[in-house]
Order: C-alpha cells, then structure tokens, then sequence
C-alpha cells in the first residue's frame, strides 16, 4: 500500500521503516478498499505514522489508557507549538476538554479499535 501511496523514496522509506509498518498498513489497504480517496489516504498514512511514534506498539499488548494520555499529551504540546490547535481546559482539572483539530478523532477511533483488537486475541 506504502508503494501505492508514496512516489518519493525518503518517504516511502520513513511510512516503510517507522513503527507499525505492517498494521499501518493494513488499516490504510482495509480503507482503499472501503472506498477511501488517495489524498485521504495520504492524510491518514501521515496521521498513523504520528500515532505510532507516540505509542509504542511493537510488542502487540494492550494499550493501557495512561498510555494514551501521555501519548495525546504529548501530540497536543507538539500541535500547540505548531499553533495548529487550541486546547481550553477545564478549571482546576487539567484534562483537555477539547481538541479543535480534524484528526483528534479519527486517531482516537483507531486507538481505541486497536486496543479491544487485542482483548479478542
């Protein structure tokens, strides 16, 4: 699917050699084949090799929710200091209480797919 999708040889090495290569690329060849249009499947390519950097998958265990939420914490900073988003939270509690971007939630959607994934294992 990375062959499809990428022209360039420095990135189809990156979405080849980053973390989770092979179920990164098996969600993005289960989207092209439900229909998803290519500048789509760039976006998403891109947004799961975001993902993957933030959480460490390789060992095919449950993604616990603290995990989650340092691994949003630490996208939210980086989309902040990019001033792609605004984040307001609530008072006193700290947690966010919204994300005013376009792929908070799909990956999220992803996430939490991918963890029940591995309750059924």
């Amino acid at each position: 699917m990375f062959d499809t999708l990428f022209r360039y040889p420095g990135v189809l090495a990156r979405h080849r050699d980053g973390p989770s290569s092979h179920e990164r690329e098996l969600f993005l060849t289960h989207c092209a084949c439900m229909g998803t249009s290519h500048p789509t499947l760039l976006c998403l390519a891109s947004e799961l090799l975001l993902v993957a950097r933030y959480l460490d998958l390789s060992d095919n265990r449950l993604i616990n929710p603290q995990e989650i939420e340092v691994a949003c914490s630490r996208w939210v900073r980086h989309q902040r200091r990019l001033r792609r988003i605004r984040v307001r939270r609530t008072a006193g509690s700290g947690s966010f209480r919204s994300l005013q971007t376009g792929s908070g939630s799909w990956a999220a959607s992803y996430l939490h797919r991918r963890s029940r994934l591995h309750l059924v294992r």
